[in-house]
């Protein structure tokens, strides 16, 4: 049966929704709403229009209507919110495959049904038909996001300012019934600007209760009253609220700035906002220093008191269980604004490091206070993947939830370019700050960082757990675990993770810039089953006092981890070789003994058999980026070695120790010789520096004790030993003291405060280009070790008293992991 036509119609007003059209059109043709609607095949039950019509009309009933009304389908499908579902998240959440769409609408921050309203836009324009009928109802005050008129710079109205009700309220005064679209849709005669509500009318006879109870309409005229929202707020504050208004607008028609779909700045932007504003309720006060000003904040607070009291009463077992009331938009525009703009502010830019810091803690008190309501938040699928990563609860650095764990990025490096073992002068360029950061900076920290960056770095392009992370850059997946677990233990309670993630995007940022870059997975493949020919170990240990037992051994399972550890930044314990032994059952100990002894404080003739071992290396790895045989001329290193070794000028070979060292070099290990280090080390600015505060100390008997070493001497082996990184017992001779004596000096200079008065006189130190700035860092450096020392003592509980004497035997105990 073909549907007859309304005898007239009206043209639909710009940005108006469809309960206005239905209100205006049914007082124009003298027939209640709820008839209109149903003769242009809207959904209508029990005298009620469905509130899923607001939201999106079926394509069949959207052709009825669209002629019913005289209307074109774009006509009648624009008086439905269908076309901000691309842009307001929480819209194409609400089922289409029904009409009830029951509360998700209102707890999602869907739309709202009843609707806010301005006053001046209500009164219309000059225009015939806005005098009679009253302006449109905009589809936008359905939204709770929007909460202001910028064209009347006014906050929107959601009360009848003569019955005190929201708009289309739940069964009048009492609260009881449901609330719709129109309330008394079935009524006749009331304008479109009418108040709908019905309240109680009382009477004198107050033994009449059922004509107590009789209730009549409100019908104030809307746009007469001059009430307003927020009376009183401040100027800066009501900027504030409008600019942040014209952003929620740009974001819901991006094509009025002429963004295109796929060009908007954020998708996601309407999801973190209103995920924040659950937060921020959540865990009042918490977010509340997100706030422009304390009136703000005041008023957030009166809303949210009585989530906080509802919460605290569950968790004490004396409430019902609703988190209903921390779920739906607040009605009042002016609290709805303040939340928005709280959240607005703690989102920022959302750059991931800045955005956990400010959000992590919300996150925290909110799984405290309603664990299953704050991780409904967190997990949801519409928020952004920034604020996913910010919010998640973390272990050792981690998110428990896997699919955040894949992190995008643009690094250009692939994970077989990563080292298994971070390379020193990697570690120390950028993780030199990160140390101070920890109470304590002892080997097996450092141990466990270089390899915990090299499964970060290949997490970030690869996006598996650092486990599963551990074979792709030549790890064992047990080992990738102690790594997590050890550092786990270190970084969670000082809240460093962040700080670690921080240091190791930048060292992917500097793998990104080097050019070309080593593929070390094929080093390790092809190096898995070499091993040093035995007659390339006896040439290299030929010419070398006091190794003969090493060349007469044979055991080239220490010349062949050395190389590996090398040729491919990799740890020498997780060779190849050693690998082989543990694997067999064999004990390792005694081969990482020898290797112990070719890795630290190396001089004389084990320095150069090192110097020989990383020749050969980097000839190895040379062949193995070039797919080239892998025999290596090994009496062609020794010839280079000898060279290098009968040079009388060490200054350029001294100079790279102090400072940069070439790629396999290791700083404090294999130290270099020195030649005049004392004026290296303490250069005269420096020295006419320490003679002001350094303390006099009476002269020795020589017949009782030995003559007191240089001040000077003394300096410049504490400053070289800070410089540089080597133990106190790795101090080359040329310093003409021992490392021991040196420790001893510190330790007296840090307990009279040499130190401290010594950085107190660097203004005095002139600026200017050369050497002048080796001062600076030499005391900077030597200042950073006392107090770290310092640092350690107060962690240990050890401090100095009178009785114990300074140098003694018993502070080198107690400071033994400082000492070597």
């Amino acid at each position: 049966m073909t549907p007859r036509r309304l005898p007239r119609s009206l043209e639909p007003l710009e940005g108006e929704s469809l309960p206005g059209f239905l209100l205006r059109t049914a007082y124009r043709l003298d027939r209640s709403p709820v008839r209109i609607a149903e003769l242009c095949g809207l959904d209508v039950r029990q005298r009620r229009l469905s509130s899923a019509c607001l939201r999106t009309i079926r394509e069949e009933t959207l052709r009825q209507f669209a002629f019913t009304a005289r209307l074109t389908e774009h006509e009648a499908d624009g008086l439905t919110l269908r076309r901000f579902t691309q842009t307001y998240p929480p819209l194409s959440r609400l089922r289409t495959s029904t009409n009830r769409i029951g509360s998700a609408a209102s707890v999602n921050w869907a739309m709202t049904r009843s609707s806010r309203y301005c006053p001046d836009c209500l009164r219309g324009d000059t225009r015939a038909v806005e005098q009679s009928l009253g302006g449109g109802w905009q589809l936008l005050w359905h939204l709770p996001v929007v909460f202001a008129c910028l064209r009347h710079r006014r906050l929107l109205e959601y009360l009848c300012p003569a019955c005190n009700l929201p708009l289309n309220a739940a069964g009048g005064a009492a609260g009881h019934g449901r609330s719709t679209l129109i309330k008394n849709a079935g009524l006749t005669g009331l304008h479109p600007l009418e108040c709908r509500n019905t309240v109680p009318r009382h009477t004198g006879d107050r033994s009449d209760s059922a004509e107590r109870a009789r209730s009549v309409l409100c019908r104030a005229r809307l746009d007469d009253f001059n009430s307003r929202i927020g009376t009183g707020l401040p100027d800066d504050d009501l900027d504030q609220l409008l600019s942040l208004q014209q952003r929620v607008l740009d974001y819901l028609s991006p094509q009025e700035r002429g963004w295109g779909r796929d060009a908007m700045p954020d998708k996601c932007y309407f999801s973190d906002l209103i995920a924040i504003t659950h937060l921020m309720k959540l865990t009042w006060p918490l977010g509340a220093e997100f706030l422009p000003s304390s009136h703000l904040a005041a008023l957030v607070q009166a809303h949210a008191e009585p989530v906080i009291a509802q919460l605290t009463a569950e968790h004490q077992g004396r409430g019902v269980r609703s988190n209903r009331g921390a779920k739906v938009a607040p009605n009042d525009s002016l609290i709805c604004g303040a939340l928005l703009l709280g959240a607005d502010a703690l989102l920022g830019d959302r750059e991931l490091g800045a955005l956990r810091a400010r959000v992590q803690p919300l996150a925290s008190e909110a799984y405290r206070r309603a664990r299953s309501y704050a991780g409904g938040i967190c997990r949801s699928a519409d928020i952004s993947a920034a604020l996913a990563r910010a919010t998640a609860r973390r272990i050792h650095g981690l998110p428990l939830r896997r699919n955040l764990r894949t992190v995008s990025t643009q690094h250009r490096y692939r994970v077989e370019e990563i080292p298994s073992f971070l390379p020193r002068p990697w570690f120390e360029r950028h993780f030199a700050a990160f140390i101070t950061l920890l109470p304590s900076g002892d080997a097996a920290i450092e141990r466990h960082l270089r390899r915990a960056a090299s499964l970060r770095l290949a997490e970030l392009v690869s996006g598996t757990t650092w486990a599963e992370c551990a074979a792709a850059v030549g790890m064992q997946q047990k080992l990738a675990e102690r790594t997590l677990k050890y550092l786990g233990r270190h970084l969670d309670g000082l809240g460093l993770w962040p700080a670690f993630e921080d240091v190791v995007e930048q060292i992917a940022k500097h793998l990104d810039a080097t050019a070309p870059r080593v593929d070390y997975a094929d080093r390790r493949r092809r190096l898995a089953s070499w091993r040093l020919p035995v007659h390339d170990w006896r040439a290299m240990c030929d010419g070398l006092p006091r190794l003969d037992r090493l060349k007469e051994n044979a055991d080239t399972r220490i010349g062949s981890a050395l190389i590996w550890a090398e040729a491919t930044q990799g740890e020498r314990m997780r060779s190849p070789v050693v690998l082989d032994l543990r694997q067999r059952g064999e004990d390792t100990q005694p081969l990482a003994s020898r290797l112990g002894r070719l890795s630290d404080g190396l001089r004389g003739p084990s320095l150069r058999l090192r110097r020989r071992l990383r020749l050969y290396a980097e000839h190895l790895a040379t062949s193995c980026d070039h797919k080239l045989d892998l025999a290596v001329p090994v009496l062609q290193i020794v010839r280079d070695e000898t060279d290098l070794a009968s040079n009388a000028n060490h200054d350029k070979i001294a100079q790279e120790g102090l400072e940069a060292m070439s790629w396999a070099a290791r700083p404090g290990r294999a130290v270099r010789e020195l030649t005049d280090p004392v004026e290296q080390m303490v250069p005269d600015t420096l020295w006419s520096l320490f003679q002001q505060v350094v303390p006099t100390t009476p002269e020795r008997e020589p017949a009782i004790t030995s003559p007191r070493h240089g001040d000077r001497e003394s300096l410049a082996a504490i400053v070289f030993t800070a410089t540089s990184g080597c133990g106190w017992t790795q101090l080359p001779l040329g310093f003409g003291l021992s490392g021991q004596t040196a420790y001893r000096r510190f330790i007296e200079w840090t307990e009279a405060g040499v130190w401290v008065r010594l950085r107190q006189l660097l203004p005095a130190i002139p600026v200017t280009q050369g050497e002048s700035d080796w001062p600076r860092h030499a005391i900077d450096a030597v200042s950073a070790r006392a107090d770290k020392r310092e640092h350690r003592r107060h962690r240990m509980g050890v401090t100095s008293t009178g009785a114990q004497q300074k140098g003694s035997s018993t502070d080198l105990g107690t400071h033994a992991n400082l000492f070597g």
